[in-house]
């Protein structure tokens, strides 16, 4: 291989593995997001339960 080619071919593979750092860091925001939106539903389910934790 050329140095123009090893270049090329370690310029791809680091585009790769950056694309699969951000593929993991957007499942782990999705996960959360998941669990985030599973606990306002179950807030939702019972707004007086939570209305009670707040002093007027």
């Amino acid at each position: 291989m050329s140095v123009s080619t090893t270049w090329v071919s370690e310029s791809i593979a680091h585009e790769i593995a950056e694309a699969n750092q951000a593929a993991g860091e957007i499942a782990t925001s999705s996960a959360q997001v998941m669990l985030s939106s599973g606990e306002l539903a179950r807030l939702a389910e019972h707004p007086d339960v939570t209305a009670r934790k707040f002093k007027i």
